[in-house]
């Protein structure tokens, strides 16, 4: 049999791969394509001749007759959400495709999937059973059944992105409303009390609990944070670009990107700076005592075991904030909170929304606005007072 050729050609924003397996009556090449979104040239190559080998070996479907769980399995999860989400979100998102998203359409053509079928399902979602718990009756939250959706419209849309569906049937459909929407954080006198109330605690947890509050960052961002990673001579300021996680069954892994796989330097106050050099003081004594685990020995982390020098995990982290709370008679919030109350304390001060962005490493100016959108109403409406009656 002859072997099949193809070429790989730039489009906007991906590349696809094209082969050609043969030839019309005419002379026309019959060509079956495939996108892809790697940046890596050598990589793409080894694409093209994967895509290649499966066409030779006849396990080759047309994109637009798969099924929409071969679709999830064998093109959507291993080339992009795999690599954009952090292991507990995939797994939770995993979870959500086996019991509620695949038994309803993972055996439809991709390419028939219907609007009034995405309305039918976004219907049946909010109703009572269907829980995989069967003895709980209870309907779905609000929120959990926006994710589930939101799944299904998000690989959709990536499906159009790559030229496998036309339209995305999710478009016109519009979602419940959520009371619950909006965003938890402390106010200005409840970061004031949680401050002196840090000050009998450990200094590792002052720490924890000041650069949450000044940077906004993510627990795992936290938990990652390196000395390599603090600038304190001719700037003060703190790089987040790792991550802490988690994987059942594996342990504690550093992950060498953010969430959004965003980078970023977020400036901090002298008065935390000052603090971390105090924290540091003894660093090179204390790490010296301790017999670290090869896997990180080469990484000086912040925060970390004190038996074997291991990362700190998310958590223990979070489980310590919580125990913090209670012990204090404090309004009981998740620890990302202290992000949200970052940006909102920056917020009632005036601060230029982009200038949070940029803090809180969004990738859109718009995700900012959206998030924060009736802290900036609240301080709207608060403005409109500056102005005093004329006469």
């Amino acid at each position: 049999m002859a072997r099949f050729f193809g070429t790989i050609e730039k489009q906007k924003t991906n590349w696809r791969m094209r082969v050609t397996t043969g030839y019309k009556e005419n002379g026309t090449p019959i060509r079956a394509s495939r996108t892809t979104t790697t940046k890596n040239a050598a990589q793409r190559e080894k694409e093209l001749a994967a895509f290649i080998a499966e066409l030779e070996r006849g396990e080759y479907i047309a994109p637009a007759k798969m099924t929409y769980q071969q679709f999830i399995e064998e093109e959507y999860i291993p080339k992009q959400a795999k690599h954009q989400q952090g292991i507990k979100a995939f797994e939770n998102r995993s979870s959500h495709f086996k019991n509620h998203i695949f038994p309803r359409f993972g055996q439809t053509q991709i390419s028939k999937i219907s609007t009034l079928q995405m309305v039918t399902f976004l219907h049946d979602l909010q109703q009572e059973g269907v829980r995989t718990n069967k003895k709980d009756t209870r309907p779905l939250s609000v929120r959990t059944v926006c994710d589930i959706f939101k799944m299904v419209r998000t690989s959709l849309e990536t499906a159009k992105a790559w030229g496998i569906i036309k339209s995305n049937p999710c478009d016109l459909v519009k979602l419940p409303s959520s009371a619950s929407s909006k965003i938890s954080y402390y106010t200005p006198e409840e970061v004031d009390f949680i401050y002196s109330k840090l000050a009998d605690e450990p200094l590792d947890f002052q720490m924890m609990i000041c650069i949450a509050i000044c940077t906004g960052c993510r627990v795992g961002e936290l938990a990652a944070l390196e000395r390599k990673h603090l600038y304190m001579i001719d700037r003060n300021a703190i790089k987040f670009e790792n991550t802490i996680i988690t994987p059942t069954g594996i342990g504690v892994q550093l992950k060498e990107s953010t969430k959004n796989e965003t980078t970023g330097y977020v400036s901090i106050p002298t008065w935390l700076s000052e603090m971390l050099k105090i924290f540091l003081s003894d660093y090179e004594e204390l790490r010296g005592s301790i017999d670290i685990t090869s896997e990180f020995e080469k990484h000086e982390f912040i925060f970390y075991n004190l038996m074997n020098g291991k990362p700190l995990r998310p958590d223990s982290i979070y489980q310590r904030w919580i125990r913090f709370l209670a012990r204090n008679k404090i309004r009981h919030l998740k620890f990302h909170a202290l992000r949200h109350t970052s940006a909102t304390l920056l917020i009632k001060e005036n601060v230029h929304l982009k200038v949070i962005q940029q803090r809180l490493r969004h990738k859109k100016h718009a995700t900012t606005a959206d998030i924060y959108s009736h802290v900036l109403v609240e301080s709207d409406d608060s403005a409109a007072s500056t102005f005093k009656k004329p006469f």
